[in-house]
């Protein structure tokens, strides 16, 4: 089998690399923006959850519906606007909403049902965004290296 390319078939080849490595880039970078967008928005939520008086269901319910539009929107920017996904993205991008959506869950629940306050929900404010955070870094450094 002959492998030798000419000099027009090596720069399309070259030229089909380098699109596809930008498209992934750029994916990673769509992921990476949303993933830091979430880790900010929960965990402002959470940490506004411990200046609410946690008797008063009104200002928590505000909270809770600004937090869901706010996410809704990087949310739906991100669904059609992403073509690809790098390699290894759903394992990974599985495990860091997973784990946020763990560290979520425990914040507010307990910190609701308990009424624990702000001695446990600001520090869960941010052991909230660190998954996310961490799943984003990781994903900026994999697209990097190609």
């Amino acid at each position: 089998m002959d492998h030798d390319l000419s000099a027009a078939e090596a720069a399309e080849t070259l030229s089909m690399r380098h699109n596809a490595r930008a498209s992934v880039a750029a994916a990673s970078a769509h992921y990476a923006i949303w993933s830091v967008g979430m880790a900010t928005a929960s965990s402002l939520y959470v940490f506004a959850l411990g200046l609410l008086p946690a008797d008063r269901v009104q200002p928590i319910v505000a909270t809770t519906v600004a937090f869901v539009a706010w996410v809704a929107l990087p949310t739906v920017w991100l669904i059609p606007t992403v073509k690809v996904s790098p390699l290894g993205f759903s394992k990974q991008f599985g495990l860091a909403t997973g784990a946020w959506g763990a560290v979520f869950g425990i914040a507010v629940a307990f910190g609701l049902a308990f009424e624990l306050g702000p001695w446990f929900l600001w520090p869960m404010a941010a052991a909230v965004a660190v998954p996310l955070l961490v799943g984003a870094h990781l994903q900026l450094r994999d697209a990097d290296r190609g």
